[in-house]
């Protein structure tokens, strides 16, 4: 009975059920291999992830006062150039030119030593709507003929600071724009000749005699 119960060798049958058995497991245990594997794998990125800061080593090292500052000033400087745009205080400044002297009127070759010397509001705008403590450029750029930039300090009070801000506000100037002031009072600026902004309207044939930025650059007095 015991020799019956033995597998002979040439018992195909149940040798072919033991390779079954055994692929099987093996199966099981190749899969299970591959779950562990994916678990590891996740487990390790998880950790390297925990270790990253966003925005690398610097992150988080910022100076909240200096950025608040520098935001108010904008901000300030920003409404300031805004207003002046909107009454066209702005413009009048910049078509302040005396074609004479080759200055804004009454201005060195700098610009203007004080905002309450520039023509018109938007000095008085830059005296009042700024804080106490901060000083203030203003410089004009342009195009000339050949689409080279090139600029003019309406206003000039020295270096900038590191903690300086500029806001930059575009002003379209037509031919017959005239200017505001001075020996060329009353003259449209495409007759003035010496007049600083050059003519393009015969270059890029739009129709418009050019277009100004006005840079205006401010920042706390000892900072």
């Amino acid at each position: 009975m015991i020799l019956t119960a033995l597998h002979s060798p040439f018992d195909y049958g149940a040798g072919e059920r033991d390779a079954s058995f055994v692929a099987a497991c093996r199966g099981q245990a190749t899969t299970f291999e591959a779950v562990i594997a994916c678990v590891v794998i996740i487990g390790a990125v998880v950790v390297v992830m925990g270790g990253v800061v966003p925005g690398g080593s610097d992150a988080g090292v910022s100076v909240p006062g200096e950025s608040a500052a520098e935001s108010s000033l904008s901000s300030s400087v920003s409404g300031v150039v805004s207003a002046a745009d909107r009454d066209s205080s702005l413009r009048t400044a910049v078509l302040a030119w005396d074609s004479d002297q080759g200055t804004f009127v009454n201005a060195s070759s700098s610009g203007y030593a004080s905002p309450g010397a520039v023509p018109g509001e938007f000095g008085d705008r830059l005296t009042t709507g700024t804080p106490a403590d901060v000083t203030v450029n203003v410089r004009v750029t342009f195009a000339d003929g050949d689409g080279e930039s090139q600029s003019e300090w309406l206003l000039y009070q020295g270096e900038p600071g590191s903690d300086a801000v500029t806001v930059t506000r575009p002003v379209v100037l037509a031919g017959s724009d005239t200017v505001p002031v001075g020996p060329d009072a009353g003259e449209e600026i495409r007759d003035v000749p010496g007049f600083y902004v050059p003519d393009t309207s015969t270059v890029d044939e739009s129709g418009v005699y050019n277009t100004v930025h006005v840079e205006v650059t401010a920042w706390r007095v000892g900072e």
